[in-house]
Formats: structure tokens, C-alpha cells, sequence
């Protein structure tokens, strides 16, 4: 799984990572990965990869004036941000951000890939761990995908070894609900991930190490999260319900600040649909029907194609008929055995409702 002999070892569930990195940067790189990844699985041979970070500002130009050369095409993982991609007889392709309209830094990073074999390179060594843990997603989202797993839209909570999958689209309420669960096992529960699972074979999940945009509405209703979260980041977020407008938490500081840890994988046991609205309404669980939960899966499925992000790193081995084919069936198989909850709730309700509701649902101890 893990190659080479790294300065750091780590693990995107069963994706090893072998990362090298000038000496001065480890204890901060290996701090800020540990707070996205939460150790290996042991139940797939995948391939791994060697990460080799590279800081200096000559580096950087080197690589980047290298890159320009034999350009092939341009790459868009997600809008607004724009990669110029180029290709050499060797096999390495090489990526420089062209275009950034999310965080104004086009020309922050370049990487190039030959195999299993990842360089780096970074315009500014405070960003270097930031955009490693990115590097790393890219490469696990793809590797998966590649052995049959099927991406979905969700969040997820484990508890013992058996996982409840959070299922909606953007505004659904997924965050709040994931919190509310968190708060509701404390130390019998862990986080998986916020956004992003990952199912292969019949039931097992995988959490795609991703950060946790929280709204201020979340951040108002839950104390353990605004005493996490500085004040200069949460004041100016509007108090305005669906908005898009969020601060975020790495995923393990967001775990624990609702006394909850941080776990990689799981079995998937059950399905949940928050459908939170504007009102007061207090929470209702109802059971779904088959047919109603595949609609829900089906709608949060994101193989082969992620409406938000298009994993580009590592190249696809599968065709795009192929995954179709893979994600319908899985979503058949789920919507078959796994037992699927929708929760409706008013966001102006009490909050200890919600908390209450799921407490009942998940036999947690109240």
C-alpha cells in the first residue's frame, strides 16, 4: 500500500502516502494531516503513492517554466479555478493553476504526476500542508473510483463500527444533522466525513478527508462550535437560512469540538434525508420507501460525474458507461437494504429537539 521510504507515512483510507518534505515543515505537515486523516482500513490492496513536497521559490519557477511546455489541454476541477495541463513521451503530466476565482491565488501550486510518483511545488511554504491534504483527496477520490467504488454526496457518523450515511443536496442540513449526531453519541460516535463517502463492495463506506463549512446559523445553534470557531471568522457571516456564505473547520478540530473523534471507515447501516426548512417545525423521522430512498441516492450520487468537483489527478481506468452501470446497481443494492429515514425540521425549532429526535433514532444515551 504505503511505497517508498518518506519522511511521513500516511493513509487516505487504503490509499498509501509516502511524503517527503523539507525538515523545518514536518511536525506542522504531520499535525495538519492528521487532522484529515484518520489511518489506513486494511481491506483493499490499492495502489499507493510518493508525495515529494517542494517549497522554494526556484523550484517553483523551474518546474512552472518546464510545465509550459507541451501543453495538451486545460483541466477544471471546480469553477472558477482553471488548470493548464501538459504532457511529456515519458508519461508525466504536469498541472499549474491558471485561473483561481474561489481564492485569488492562480499560480499558488503546480504538480506533476508520472505513475505513482507526485511532485509538488508551492509558491509559498505556509500553504505547502494546505494543499498537500488536496493533493492526497485527488489522488484517493480517483484511486477508488478506479476499484469500483461509488462517490455520494453525504456526510457520515459511525458508531461502533456501523455508519449512518447523511444524504441531500446543498441546504439540506447535513452539517447541522451531522453536528446534532456528533453532540448525541459524544464518545460512541466519530466523524467520517462532512461532504464526501465513499461505498464499495455491499456496505462499507470510506470518508473522503475533506474540511466542514459551517454557516452561522449552525455555529448560533451549537455553543461547542463557536467556542471553536474565533469570533473574526463567524461575525460576518449573514444569519440568513441556505446561505453559501461559510467558515470552515479541519475535520478532526470539528469532531472534537463536540467531543467526538475521527474515524476513516465503516459499515454502512443507515440511510438519512435531512430536509431542514425556514420555519419552526418541530422534527419529524419517517421512514422511506424503497423507491423514495432510490430517488435520494440516485440524486446524491456522484460517480462518474460530481457536479461540484472533477477529480483530475490521477487518470480514470474505467469508462464513464462502465461507472454508470457500477453507481445504478449500488444504488439499487442500498435502496434494497438499507433501512432510510428523512428528518424534516424548521430551523427556528429548539435545537434540543433535533438533538432528541436523533438521540431516538440512533438509541443513543440521552
Amino acid at each position: 500500500m504505503t511505497i517508498g521510504t518518506g519522511d511521513l507515512s500516511r493513509s487516505a483510507g487504503d490509499v498509501g502516502i509516502s511524503l517527503t518534505s523539507p525538515p523545518h515543515l514536518l511536525p506542522d505537515l504531520a499535525a495538519h494531516l492528521d487532522d484529515y486523516l484518520a489511518g489506513p482500513i486494511g481491506e483493499l490492496d490499492l495502489p499507493g503513492y510518493q508525495l515529494n513536497l517542494w517549497t522554494q521559490s526556484d523550484q517553483y519557477r523551474t518546474a512552472t517554466a518546464a510545465f509550459t511546455e507541451n501543453v495538451t489541454g486545460q483541466v477544471s476541477p471546480v469553477p472558477g479555478v482553471t488548470l493548464t495541463e501538459s504532457r511529456t513521451s515519458a508519461g508525466t503530466r504536469s498541472y499549474t493553476v491558471r485561473r483561481d476565482d474561489l481564492e485569488q491565488r492562480p499560480g499558488a501550486w503546480a504538480v506533476s504526476i508520472n505513475g505513482t510518483i507526485i511532485d509538488l511545488f508551492v509558491n509559498s511554504a505556509e500553504m505547502a500542508a494546505r494543499y498537500a491534504v488536496r493533493i492526497i483527496r485527488e489522488a484517493m477520490l480517483r484511486t477508488y473510483e478506479n476499484a469500483h467504488g461509488i462517490v455520494f454526496h453525504a456526510a457520515g457518523v459511525d458508531r461502533a463500527g456501523s455508519a449512518l450515511m447523511i444524504c441531500g443536496p446543498r441546504s439540506a442540513g447535513k452539517t447541522s444533522t451531522l453536528a446534532a449526531l456528533l453532540r448525541a453519541l459524544g464518545d460512541d460516535g466519530a466523524l467520517l466525513s462532512n461532504d464526501r463517502i465513499i461505498v464499495h463492495g455491499d456496505d462499507r463506506v470510506v470518508a473522503v478527508p475533506l474540511p466542514v463549512p459551517v454557516a452561522r446559523g449552525t455555529i448560533d445553534a451549537f455553543p461547542e462550535l463557536r467556542a471553536a470557531i474565533p469570533a473574526s471568522a463567524r461575525t460576518d457571516l449573514p444569519d440568513t437560512f441556505a446561505t453559501a456564505a461559510k467558515t470552515t473547520l479541519a475535520a478532526r478540530p470539528f469532531a472534537a469540538a463536540l467531543g467526538s473523534s475521527l474515524t476513516v471507515g465503516s459499515h454502512l447501516q443507515t440511510l438519512l434525508a435531512p430536509r431542514f426548512s425556514d420555519t419552526a417545525q418541530p422534527p419529524r423521522i419517517r421512514r422511506l420507501t424503497e423507491t423514495e430512498t432510490l430517488a435520494l441516492l440516485t440524486e446524491a450520487c456522484f460517480t462518474p460525474t460530481d457536479e461540484f468537483w472533477q477529480p483530475w489527478l490521477v487518470e480514470r481506468t474505467t469508462s464513464d458507461t462502465a461507472l454508470t452501470r457500477q453507481a445504478a446497481l449500488a444504488c439499487e443494492h442500498l435502496a434494497a437494504t438499507v433501512p432510510c429515514h428523512q428528518l424534516t425540521f424548521g430551523i427556528r425549532g429548539q435545537i434540543t429537539d433535533l438533538h432528541r429526535a436523533l438521540a431516538d433514532l440512533t438509541g443513543a444515551r440521552p
